[in-house]
């Protein structure tokens, strides 16, 4: 009986008393792997200057590469790689050394890049959220019940973490040598003027020609205009471009008046007309929603349709789509083996933007989270979504953030003849 009594007691106080935090290396993540790089994130309880041990072998890791400063929130890429090499690494702060987990292996190959040179680089940003002031707020789709978890909000209003997780990788994107870039919508949170302005302005600072989508929450509802054509100068939500010989088609899957999934058939019309009159150049097909993953809120009638579509046309060699703030990469029997992406959010964790590397044989894809310190820091604190199961949901696995795509001989044609 006594012990029972002391057992029920210690329950009370594991529950009162808030547990230290974990001295060493916490929520330690391989996030990115290209041809000649990589990069690890982790935590520590106390500031320290993080460095990455690397090599080829577990037991010779006889390279270094260093923080510049001391943190909490630690970014350290490692550059200078060979493509296709196995290196090992292992992080190190503070006295204190990494463990191998699932999201941090200790081991990683390099990507092989596809075959023939270099053509171009874009970029795809996704669900901005403009002017939105809590993250991960978990509601349930009845509107008498109050939210299930309240969300996260960032300290200072007044340049919100929507602000500087935007501004920071247009940053980035600038300098990392694209030469566009797509936003694959929820450009704002409540769909007002003012939102779609305050993301254009942080839009504008792109380097480079960038073309946006509409999400469901840049919708109409009962506004006397559509602020999103209005504030970006667009005649319709969907339309397309060329670029080096590229065909890059940007849709619209929105019901104007609620934001659920709507695909006008005028859309499905045009669609079609579109890539027959572009067959001869290959294509990169965006859309808000991820159709082929059959994400809760897509109309199977319109994810078979637009599906069957793609199908058509050998052409398309990738689809883009945000939404689902998650990394993911799927394939499916209607468009055989071209990858339908989604790209995780800017504004929230994974909080980052994806590089695509165009070559002659085909693509590469990376997923860069944003490193400026309030970035790593919202990062951090925004893990905690999905009542702490962010980093499975969010994250996927390694090579759902990093791959190559090797063109099919007939498109490989197609360039070759450009």
């Amino acid at each position: 009986m006594i012990k029972r009594k002391f057992f029920g007691s210690a329950l009370i106080l594991l529950v009162i008393l808030p547990l230290p935090a974990w001295p060493g290396i916490r929520d330690e993540e391989l996030v990115t792997v290209t041809d000649t790089s990589f990069i690890v994130t982790w935590t520590t309880a106390k500031s320290c200057p993080g460095a990455v041990r690397y090599g080829n072998s577990p037991k010779d890791l006889d390279q270094t590469a260093e923080e510049e400063g001391a943190t909490r929130f630690h970014y350290v890429e490692v550059k200078g790689l060979d493509p296709g090499s196995t290196y090992s690494y292992r992080t190190e702060c503070g006295g204190h050394k990494g463990h191998h987990r699932k999201l941090s292996p200790g081991k990683l190959t390099t990507l092989t890049p596809p075959p023939g040179k270099l053509l171009f680089t874009f970029a795809v940003l996704s669900d901005p959220h403009a002017m939105e002031d809590v993250a991960g707020l978990f509601v349930l789709p009845v509107s008498w019940l109050p939210p299930v978890s309240k969300g996260f909000t960032w300290r200072y209003p007044i340049h919100n973490y929507w602000q500087f997780t935007n501004e920071a990788a247009v940053e980035e994107v600038n300098a990392s040598g694209a030469e566009l870039a797509v936003v694959t919508g929820d450009l704002t949170s409540w769909f007002t003027e003012h939102e779609f302005q305050a993301m254009k302005q942080i839009l504008d600072q792109l380097h480079m020609p960038y073309h946006v989508l509409r999400g469901n929450h840049d919708r109409v509802e009962n506004y006397p205009e559509d602020y999103f054509l209005k504030v970006f100068g667009l005649e319709k939500g969907w339309y397309s471009f060329d670029h080096q010989g590229f065909h890059f088609v940007c849709l619209d899957d929105n019901r104007l008046s609620d934001g659920w999934q709507a695909f006008p058939e005028e859309e499905f019309q045009w669609l079609e007309q579109d890539l027959q009159v572009h067959r001869q150049m290959p294509a990169f097909v965006f859309v808000h929603r991820p159709m082929a993953a059959a994400w809760v809120d897509v109309d199977k009638d319109i994810r078979a349709r637009f599906l069957a579509i793609l199908g058509q046309n050998p052409q398309v060699v990738g689809v883009f789509n945000g939404h689902s703030h998650r990394a993911k990469v799927t394939v499916v029997p209607e468009t055989g083996s071209v990858p339908h992406v989604e790209v995780p959010p800017t504004k929230e964790y994974p909080s980052g933007y994806a590089l695509v590397r165009v070559f002659e044989g085909g693509f590469q894809y990376n997923f860069f989270e944003t490193r400026c310190p309030d970035c790593r820091e919202w990062n951090d604190l925004t893990r905690g979504e999905y009542f702490g199961q962010a980093p499975r949901i969010n994250m996927q696995g390694l090579k759902d953030r990093n791959w190559v795509y090797e063109f099919a001989p007939e498109v490989r044609g197609l360039i070759q003849a450009r």
